[in-house]
């Protein structure tokens, strides 16, 4: 709420999600410490106020990207509400959708023909390896993070734009050092963590390497 725009206040647009948790009792008592399901959805009213907007763009003509703070840090899994703001966006005529906060790579996904990158990881930032706490020495770190809290791959994105329209995208692999990027040369050495196996994707994608770059359409 601090960091939303209001009448006299410049600031963020705000999409809240609300949240219930729900804990099985049996797995509590079996298995202490297990966690609770997690059902998240945005809120009815900040959605109509953002498609709204994105409609009213389009309707003036520009190329509408929508850029958006969601999901869990450190997580590679997506949260249900991420693609269902995705999906609605690109509805009321969102062309292309871009996304940060989790600090590190997600999903890519085609829907109805736009391109969703649900996370480019980081660019100029990147989390220490060590945060212990000098009272308790433990990390910081929950372990549900894993090894996806010291991730050093990231990504930009190149758009070709042809009548109006986004047509190919070009994806350039980087590789953080102490929170400096640098452009991997190799495909390969990327390809491993955001095409793994192929489920970083989601509809209909065609993945092309050519000449150490990597293309989708």
């Amino acid at each position: 709420p601090s960091y939303a725009a209001n009448r006299i206040r410049p600031g963020i647009a705000p999409i809240r999600v609300r949240c219930s948790y729900y804990f099985d009792g049996v797995f509590i008592e079996e298995q202490p410490g297990t966690y609770p399901m997690v059902f998240c959805q945005p809120d009815e009213i900040d959605m109509k106020r953002i498609k709204k907007l994105v409609k009213k763009s389009k309707r003036e003509g520009f190329l509408v990207v929508v850029t958006l703070h969601w999901g869990m840090p450190y997580q590679y899994n997506l949260m249900d509400y991420q693609r269902y703001i995705a999906h609605e966006l690109i509805n009321y005529g969102a062309d292309l959708i871009i996304g940060h906060h989790p600090h590190v790579l997600q999903q890519i996904e085609k829907y109805k023909g736009k391109f969703i990158f649900y996370s480019l990881g980081n660019f100029i930032w990147q989390p220490q390896r060590k945060w212990r706490s000098k009272e308790t020495k433990y990390n910081f770190w929950p372990p549900q993070y894993g090894k996806w809290a010291m991730s050093d791959d990231s990504a930009i994105v190149e758009v070709e734009v042809n009548s109006e329209k986004i047509v190919k995208a070009k994806i350039i692999p980087v590789k953080l050092k102490d929170g400096i990027p640098a452009l991997l040369k190799n495909e390969t050495n990327f390809s491993h963590v955001l095409f793994k196996e192929k489920k970083s994707f989601f509809g209909k994608l065609e993945v092309i390497f050519e000449k150490g770059e990597i293309f989708i359409t």
